[in-house]
């Protein structure tokens, strides 16, 4: 069997494992998280031993029995014995030619060693360098077919990278979030619904909903993962609050308003760079205007809701 391709990401020199992708000899892929040590429904939660997860891995099909869908499948295994797992069953890139959401992650804190990538295991494919006292990456994997070249709208302020397999391309959209890792990652999954589970939705969420099985081109995929970021900013932040004492939430509630609003992603993670900066220096207009009561929103808050498992 070949050797996998590891997607890293850089710390002080060293690269930090993110995953990796094994192509199997059916052509089917399996993508293989370095996952975080314990699973929890709440970030921030109190765990213990038996949540451990032993194993986080996704599993993209070719599906050949099938003309129209490839079926993606997320598996997590825990210590305790408990398998869960999701099913998405998309028709985007046979039948439309489009790239499959299969899934968007905020990483957390790296710099543990047990990250450390042994780079003989396979082909490296590396993000960039970043500090991780201030950054943290977050990215949205997709899936297409192998001919099918994802071709970014120009100023996006998005990075992307793509990698060919002999039956899928794997495209990864990526930033780095302004704040640091924690000790808690957070993943965002898709699934596919049944036509009865998007007739009984709410009418506005009905559309994104049936977008999951028919995928997304280029300015969708942009777009989803421009929404999917600041949620999964949202619910990190909602964690850091919800552990404050009432004193500390008072102290610092203009800074928690104002990273609700601010730009806070750059396609640097590197600290007091210009792209840095500009983030800084966005997050003190906020906090400004919030101390004058004219507030100018920098960013898009529209938020998916209840069609992605974590």
């Amino acid at each position: 069997m070949p050797k996998p391709t590891i997607f890293s990401v850089g710390i002080q020199g060293k690269q930090r494992l993110l995953f990796s992708i094994q192509e199997r000899a059916a052509g089917d892929l399996t993508i293989v998280i370095k996952q975080s040590k314990f699973s929890t429904k709440a970030e921030l939660a109190q765990t213990d031993e038996n949540a451990a997860v032993i194993e986080e891995r996704y599993s993209i099909h070719r599906s050949p029995e099938s003309e129209d869908i490839n079926v993606i499948k997320w598996t997590e295994v825990l210590k305790n014995g408990r398998v869960r797992n999701t099913r998405n069953y998309t028709q985007a890139i046979k039948r439309y030619g489009l790239f499959a959401v299969v899934f968007i992650r905020r990483a957390g804190d790296l710099s543990d060693s047990r990250y450390v990538v042994n780079s003989s295991r396979g082909r490296i494919v590396s993000l960039g360098e970043y500090d991780p006292v201030h950054f943290q990456p977050v990215f949205l994997l997709l899936a297409g077919a192998a001919s099918r070249e994802f071709e970014p709208p120009l100023d996006t302020g998005i990075n992307c990278t793509q990698v060919r397999f002999k039956y899928f391309r794997i495209v990864l959209l990526w930033q780095f979030l302004m704040l640091n890792g924690y000790q808690t990652s957070r993943t965002l999954i898709p699934k596919t619904f049944t036509q009865e589970e998007i007739d009984a939705a709410k009418l506005e969420e009905r559309e994104a909903m049936s977008c999951m099985a028919f995928g997304f081109a280029e300015g969708g995929a942009i777009n989803t993962f421009n929404r999917l970021k600041y949620q999964i900013c949202d619910l990190l932040l909602d964690s850091l609050w919800n552990k404050l004492s009432g004193t500390e939430k008072k102290e610092n509630d203009l800074m928690s308003r104002s990273l609700r609003i601010a730009e806070t992603y750059s396609c640097s993670g590197l600290a007091f760079t210009q792209p840095h900066r500009m983030l800084l220096k966005g997050l003190n207009k906020v906090r400004l205007s919030f101390q004058t009561s004219s507030i100018a929103p920098l960013k898009d808050s529209v938020k998916i809701n209840d069609q992605f498992d974590s």
